[in-house]
């Protein structure tokens, strides 16, 4: 039987997982490996200088160290064997670890990836030799029958002859119950090492021999885990080396594919009719994604085509593009009097009808500031407009206050009644955006 061919890299951030190696408990000289080992680039091979030492170490299933010395075969390449010794195989089940060391003249270490040994424990019977001992004790029956036949075909029996035959069949007897005891004990034996067909279904998801490096991923559509050797094929999710892990599903008419790597997962389909590959999708993690409760700073422009609401209320942005009616109180009444912003200009339009105020002073029919988000710059505390009553005879006054408020500070004219007003100006840029 051919050796097992393995890589191991000094770049140890994932274990060599493509094989294992595999041998039974007492077993020594009998399973060797061969070995090439690589830098951390996972593509040159590892130069060992033969005056430094080579060193196999492991752990095995119950915490026990254990190591070898290996045989170099070409040290420019990096080739070694390594053929596992009895003491390797003193116990069974999987090592904890196990690994090369390599150790130059000023005692600096280089280690190289972890790869499985499984330890099988010893079993005395294979699948050839349960088939023997069914073979056997059908034919021990067999022998039973004929002679238990013969014994009643013959009708001058003396009593010695009857005596004689009830030993043999008990004898007989006793060695099928024997046999049939022995054979339930490695059946069941044997259960523990075997997986039934059933139980894995369609087919269990396994790791295959194939290494991802410059194929066409579009290709790859055989189901399985294969591993990533600086990939550099067409269609893979994004360009570059790619190292890692791709998990391929090949159910029917749908295949997906599943790249895994230092956290990132990422996703595309092949299906529909016609059949076609899907787009490579990314899987977002919480950490990038904007969620409902958690409180989170964002970068980017975000354009909100629907608007923004606080509670319930819409949010008046720097550029509003509607029409707002405003909520007249004081001095004055309206039906209808409307502001919209656009950048840093207010417009005003609508009704007012403004009672008589004789005296400078402000007062205050509307809130601007929590609506549009406005203040007075300072210094700019400028008349917002001058408006004629409709019958021609009263002017009124209005500013913007200092706290984002739109007052009326004074009527003059004919100044008896209260005067209705028809509203359309703007108010300039003397006003900030908070």
């Amino acid at each position: 039987m051919a050796n097992l061919e393995i890589k191991l890299s000094a770049n140890k951030r994932q274990p060599y997982v493509r094989h294992r190696v595999v041998g039974r408990v007492g077993d020594g000289g009998l399973t060797t490996i061969n070995v090439q080992l690589l830098e951390a680039d996972e593509v040159t091979p590892f130069v060992i200088d033969p005056s430094g030492s080579l060193k196999f170490i492991a752990q095995n299933s119950i915490g026990k160290f254990t190591d070898g010395f290996p045989t170099i075969v070409d040290a420019t390449n990096g080739l070694i064997t390594y053929t596992f010794s009895k003491e390797n195989f003193s116990v069974s089940n999987k090592f904890k670890n196990a690994y090369f060391e390599y150790t130059d003249l000023n005692n600096q270490k280089v280690t190289f990836q972890d790869f499985i040994v499984d330890v099988l424990p010893r079993a005395d019977i294979s699948a050839e030799q349960a088939q023997y001992y069914v073979s056997t004790l059908e034919k021990l029956l067999e022998q039973f029958n004929t002679k238990f036949e013969h014994f009643l075909e013959e009708s001058s029996l003396d009593y010695q002859t009857l005596y004689t035959k009830y030993n043999e069949l008990v004898a007989l007897i006793n060695s099928i119950d024997k046999n049939v005891t022995a054979l339930d004990e490695k059946i069941k034996e044997a259960d523990q090492y075997f997986v039934a067909k059933e139980s894995v279904e369609v087919g269990p998801l396994i790791f295959k021999n194939t290494t991802v490096t410059t194929q066409d991923w579009n290709d790859i559509t055989e189901s399985g885990i294969y591993y990533c050797a600086a990939a550099t094929g067409a269609n893979m999710p994004y360009t570059g080396k790619l190292y890692g892990f791709l998990t391929v599903y090949n159910e029917l008419a749908v295949i997906i594919q599943k790249y895994e790597f230092q956290g990132a997962i990422y996703m595309r389909t092949l299906a529909g009719n016609p059949v076609s590959w899907g787009s490579w999708k990314k899987i977002a993690i919480s950490s990038e994604v904007m969620n409902l409760n958690d409180p989170q700073s964002s970068f980017g422009l975000k354009n909100f085509i629907d608007g923004i609401q606080i509670n319930g209320k819409d949010i008046r942005t720097k550029y509003s593009t509607s029409w707002t009616k405003l909520e007249i109180i004081g001095k004055a009444t309206s039906n209808y009097f409307y502001a919209r912003r656009d950048g840093d200009i207010i417009n005003f339009s609508g009704q007012l009808m403004i009672e008589p105020i004789n005296s400078w002073s402000e007062n205050v029919i509307g809130n601007l500031k929590s609506e549009f988000h406005v203040a007075v710059i300072p210094g700019l505390n400028n008349i917002t407009w001058d408006a004629i009553s409709e019958d021609g005879k009263t002017h009124a006054l209005a500013r913007i206050t200092k706290d984002g408020k739109l007052a009326i500070m004074q009527t003059y004219g004919d100044t008896t009644a209260a005067k209705n007003y028809w509203i359309s100006r703007s108010f300039p840029a003397a006003i900030s955006y908070e």
